[in-house]
């Protein structure tokens, strides 16, 4: 099938340079250069604008500096092209096959699912990445997870729960995508916990929610091909015109491949067998195309005393002291609350009670409730969980010491 006379079809310039926004084009390249690294990096698939909104709202109020960029997806508004588009590229290409449409990075490298951005990521970061599940960050302790990452400086890790549960909806439940969200907050928090002060979470696109006894007009014009993959919110390769569609060619929408992506007006949708779902995505309306690329930081106190810990290279009682020396200086003066924490393969086996240093030097009492060959003592403010110092100690129990 040939594409129709261009000069019969009215496409809108810089399909996605209006309204001032950003896109997803590179937005992973632009990360990855950053300077405050470690950093962590979420995917996360389908985080429609709104819930960013409340994802952030949640992490000022926990105390974090937070950044919201509003920006467009790319389209189709779906997670083959979203996904690849955040992928450091210098080309987008779609080719539609057999029906199908395939995405190409520089050409060459197909683009079809998590393992394959998984591969390529790894490629171009080398030893300094490391992937990780939600499930692993929520299973893990703090202590546990701050381990695991240690050494790396990029944390990825890859999310379809919106995606996934939006795809099984039976009916509508918004307080199902609240929950997805409170757990991506507990993710973003625990990862700060483990001492990554900068965390970014991205998205590829949005998606539509349609309330369960809404009648939804179909347009039936648009027939498989070999040369078009049709699918509810879009047509794309070589479709035929349709005035009612609104469509643009490949360069307008930062694809190469010489075809048109086309799109149903309003809640619209192209006929396909089987009842429309309630959760769609792929189409230009906003609720599928507005997302946000948001910063989360970790607030950096200014102002408290330094510590020195004086930690020995061994412990040889199950009961023991760690001195700790406040340092103070012009612009770092106040009061400042830690503890000392012993941990052993994650576990926590020792711990101090809080203890407000500011001019004057004081002991922390510990007492290990496990007896381990090694340990690792960290001294760690009490506010922002930041860990001031670490040293790893071998435990060699002889006795108890008189003193204490």
């Amino acid at each position: 099938m040939t594409i129709p006379n261009q000069s019969s079809l009215k496409f809108p310039e810089n399909a996605l340079a209006y309204a001032g926004l950003s896109t997803l084009r590179n937005r992973l390249k632009k990360i990855i250069e950053r300077k405050d690294k470690p950093l962590a990096i979420l995917m996360v698939d389908a985080l429609r604008y709104e819930l960013s909104k409340e994802l952030e709202i949640g992490l000022v109020k926990k105390g974090y500096e937070v950044e919201q960029i509003p920006m467009l997806s790319s389209l189709p508004s779906i997670t083959e092209v979203g996904m690849a588009s955040l992928l450091p590229h210098t080309s987008l290409t779609a080719i539609v096959e057999k029906g199908k449409l395939n995405i190409f990075l520089d050409k060459t490298v197909q683009i079809d699912q998590k393992a394959t951005r998984e591969k390529l990521l790894k490629e171009k970061l080398g030893d300094k990445l490391l992937t990780l599940e939600l499930n692993d960050i929520l299973r893990l302790s703090p202590s546990f997870l701050k381990d695991k990452i240690e050494g790396y400086d990029y944390i990825i890790v890859m999310d379809r729960d919106i995606d996934i549960a939006g795809t099984y909806l039976l009916e509508v439940l918004p307080n199902i995508f609240q929950d997805l969200v409170m757990k991506l907050f507990n993710v973003i928090d625990r990862l700060h916990k483990a001492g990554l002060k900068t965390v970014i979470i991205s998205t590829d696109h949005g998606f539509l929610l349609i309330p369960k006894d809404y009648v939804v007009n179909i347009i039936e014009k648009i027939k498989p091909a070999e040369d078009t993959d049709k699918k509810r919110r879009y047509a794309i390769g070589r479709p035929p015109y349709d005035p009612s569609l609104i469509s643009f060619k490949f360069d307008q929408i930062g694809l190469e491949g010489g075809g048109i992506a086309a799109f149903p007006k309003g809640l619209l949708c192209l006929s396909m067998p089987g009842q429309v779902p309630l959760f769609l995505h792929g189409g230009i309306s906003l609720q599928e195309n507005c997302i946000a690329v948001i910063t989360s930081k970790t607030k950096v106190e200014i102002g408290k005393v330094r510590v020195e810990a004086e930690i020995p290279e061994e412990i040889t009682t199950a009961v023991f002291l760690i001195n700790l020396v406040p340092s103070i200086t012009p612009d770092a003066n106040k009061t400042r609350v830690v503890k000392v924490e012993v941990y052993s393969n994650g576990t926590k086996i020792a711990e101090s009670d809080p203890i407000e240093l500011q001019r004057e030097s004081k002991k922390a009492r510990l007492m290990l409730k496990e007896i381990r060959p090694e340990a690792e003592i960290r001294i760690t403010d009490v506010d922002t969980f930041e860990v001031l110092k670490s040293k790893k100690v071998k435990i060699s129990i002889v006795g108890y010491a008189e003193e204490i």
